[in-house]
C-alpha cells in the first residue's frame, strides 16, 4: 500500500480483510514521514515504512527507492491509497496497481 496522509482507505482495507477480504497487508510506505497511516499500519504489526518524496532529487530516484522497498515484500498489488507523487509501474506493476482518491479532485 502507498499513501501520503492519514490512512483513512487503508483503513477501510484493514477493516474489509478483518470482515473476510481475501486479501493481506503485506506492507506500507508513505511518501511523508509524518503521515498518519504509518501509524495506523503500526498499529495494526504491518510493517511501516517512510520514502519521503522530498528527500530525493527527481521522480526516478524516489521511484526506485519506492520499488527498492516493495522488492523486499513482493506484493501482488500495489494500492495507491491517496498517494500524491508519482508512481512508476516500470512493467513490474503493469496490471497489478490500483489508484485509490479518497476525495474527488476539484474541476
Amino acid at each position: 500500500m502507498l499513501l501520503s496522509g492519514s490512512g483513512t482507505s487503508l483503513e477501510n482495507l484493514f477493516e474489509g480483510v478483518e470482515r473476510g477480504l481475501p486479501a493481506e497487508i503485506v506492507c506500507v510506505i508513505a511518501s511523508n514521514k509524518s503521515a498518519f497511516g504509518l501509524r495506523r499500519a503500526e498499529a495494526r504489526g504491518v510493517p511501516a515504512i517512510a520514502v519521503p518524496r522530498r528527500e530525493f532529487a527527481d521522480v526516478a530516484a524516489f521511484n526506485d527507492a519506492l520499488h527498492a522497498e516493495l522488492a523486499r515484500f513482493e506484493p501482488d498489488l500495489v494500492c495507491l491509497l491517496g498517494f500524491l507523487s508519482p508512481f512508476e509501474l516500470r512493467g513490474r506493476y503493469a496490471g497489478r496497481a490500483l489508484n485509490v482518491h479518497p476525495a474527488l479532485i476539484p474541476a
